[in-house]
């Protein structure tokens, strides 16, 4: 088998907050919400919500505040949100590392009893992507030459334990390749780094990527799923190979 085969990884977001929302005679939302994203601002989680802060600020008559709280692979933002006053008025945009903090021990909040899901906001499929430089064409491509030089190549992600490291480490350990890890505080400083040479792989959320993709700046090789996706249709699914 093929060693990307069936390998599918794919970004989802989602709102939680620290209680259910305040009931009783109160109307909710009397004053402006903050929705913190606990990573850099440009990123695919931080673009969604920028997305609908419009029309939630208009269906609910009160300002959307989005606040950028990155670091420590999310769980800066995440802990400020666990920790902030039950009331309904600070709200998470988050993505699949919301599972994350398992991963690592003695954090310093309840990913249950803490936070409570809202909603989901969306779910898209990553992009892995090169800088232009890298004389690779395709994952077996990238396969193949991280095999001749193990260790020489390094790779940039949303932070340690964020779905992007998952991702990249489920792809290094199907194809054995050896390669750098180098986290940054999002998706998009990560993406940057590849862009400037600083890394030479990453992976992205098509939509935070596909402008680089479109001016050069980086060299998609695939898309995670089994089915291309519409906006890079020249662009292969990891399941193809």
């Amino acid at each position: 088998m093929h060693p990307t085969k069936n390998w599918n990884c794919a970004a989802f977001a989602a709102l939680v907050t620290v209680t259910a929302l305040p009931c009783g005679a109160q109307r909710y939302p009397e004053r402006p919400i903050r929705i913190v994203v606990p990573y850099a601002p440009g990123g695919a989680t931080d673009l969604a919500v920028r997305f609908v802060a419009d029309k939630m600020s208009a269906a609910l008559g009160q300002q959307i505040v989005v606040d950028n709280r990155p670091g420590a692979g999310s769980m800066l933002g995440t802990e400020l949100v666990a920790k902030s006053a039950p009331d309904g008025y600070t709200l998470l945009q988050t993505n699949a590392t919301v599972s994350m903090p398992t991963l690592f021990p003695d954090v310093p909040f309840d990913m249950v009893k803490d936070l409570k899901p809202l909603s989901m906001l969306g779910y898209s499929n990553l992009v892995l992507t090169v800088h232009p430089s890298l004389p690779v064409r395709s994952v077996k491509e990238l396969i193949a030459l991280a095999k001749r030089r193990p260790g020489e190549m390094n790779y940039a992600t949303a932070g340690s334990g964020s779905f992007i490291h998952l991702a990249m480490e489920y792809l290094i350990s199907l194809s054995g390749m050896k390669l750098v890890h180098v986290p940054y505080k999002g998706g998009a400083p990560g993406a940057i780094a590849t862009m400037t040479g600083e890394t030479q792989i990453t992976f992205g959320g098509i939509g935070s990527s596909l402008p680089h993709i479109k001016q050069g700046r980086l060299r998609a090789l695939a898309v995670s799923g089994t089915k291309r996706h519409f906006s890079l249709p020249d662009v292969p699914s990891v399941d193809e190979g």
